[in-house]
């Protein structure tokens, strides 16, 4: 046991190490053999702190989570409680293998270091999970409802920064060695700190749950389906793939929603109806001017001729995150 607990602190420091000799061709190599060991001994790095929470309440949950308020040393943190098996067993053979899934994902994750990325403190275990992910609590929610509360004359620049620090932290992401695509942007995965910045959260759950139920209502839970890209699910459930495109795609919609506090395709009710008109082409209208609030005429122009761009047809022509980020930054600064 402790050669193997070595083996995983030592593949952690080679990943870790800012000085070190390896080759950014060679990280996903090393990042796999760490995945591929956890998987084998159930065990994670030490760097991954075994904490000692106490749950408090639920303050949401959905398809992919179970999310508590928690107290930790007389702190308040956030407890992602991810994927119930369906019988509740984490004995059995599905319960086990979201656990691998879980443990894996956390590999990934704890290789993140951007300051818009919601960062993992830990890990939990008790008698109701086995395995709760410790992330620091974000007081001021979600972007939508933070937003939703910002004075008028100054919600166009908190909005533009959020979704700047947003931009920054997909751009980081998807130039990674290998590439994580999110998988499951909108705007209640985005959070808001205590100074008004964007924290991007949730990596992956989405996509683990795909690959344990194949399952299309499953991946599609809690009213996703107006944010995904249309060719996610074109070739049926079991070819569920998403790209850094989609990613392109979904971060789209999710700037609609807060640009105009309306969800992408608001003409439809029905989540489906969404998801069916973008597989057949269709794309969000263009809502009237004032409905973009004090961005003014030209900064509306220029983000919704940016929108097109990112919700293309052709995945291949929607920009990268790099000129997403750009592209709102010189909005941002530009005059209304």
């Amino acid at each position: 046991m402790a050669t193997n607990s070595s083996q995983l602190d030592r593949l952690q420091e080679i990943l870790h190490d800012p000085h070190g000799d390896l080759k950014q061709e060679d990280r996903p190599h090393i990042l796999r053999l760490l995945q591929d060991l956890v998987s084998e001994t159930g065990r994670l790095p030490s760097c991954v702190r075994i904490l000692d929470v106490t749950k408090n309440k639920i303050i949401n949950s959905g398809g992919e989570a179970e999310i508590w308020e928690a107290t930790l040393d007389g702190e308040t943190v956030v407890a992602r409680d991810l994927l119930k098996p369906r019988n509740r067993d984490w004995s059995s053979s599905e319960g086990l293998e979201i656990q691998m899934a879980i443990r894996r994902e956390i590999i990934s994750q704890i290789q993140i270091w951007h300051p818009n990325v919601l960062p993992i403190c830990g890990i939990s275990s008790g008698p109701d999970h086995p395995l709760s992910i410790i992330t620091p609590f974000a007081p001021n929610g979600n972007a939508f409802k933070f937003l939703s509360g910002v004075p008028a004359d100054s919600r166009v620049n908190s909005m533009l920064g959020i979704l700047t620090n947003v931009a920054s932290a997909l751009d980081y992401l998807h130039v990674m060695k290998p590439s994580i695509v999110h998988g499951d942007i909108h705007s209640s995965n985005i959070l808001i700190d205590a100074k008004g910045n964007g924290l991007l959260s949730d990596f992956g759950l989405a996509r683990i749950k795909h690959e344990k139920t194949r399952s299309k209502t499953s991946i599609l839970e809690g009213g996703r389906y107006r944010y995904l890209a249309p060719e996610v699910l074109m070739d049926g459930v079991d070819k569920f793939r998403t790209t850094p495109e989609s990613d392109c795609y979904a971060f789209a919609m999710t700037i609609l929603e807060l640009a105009t506090r309306q969800k992408p395709f608001a003409e439809h009710d029905d989540e489906f109806a969404a998801l069916n008109a973008a597989q057949k082409g269709d794309r969000p209208k263009r809502p009237p001017l004032e409905v973009f609030g004090e961005l003014g005429e030209k900064r509306t122009n220029r983000l919704w001729e940016l929108l097109t761009t990112m919700w293309d047809p052709n995945a291949a022509k929607r920009p990268s995150m790099h000129v997403v980020n750009r592209r709102l930054g010189e909005i941002s600064a530009a005059s209304p």
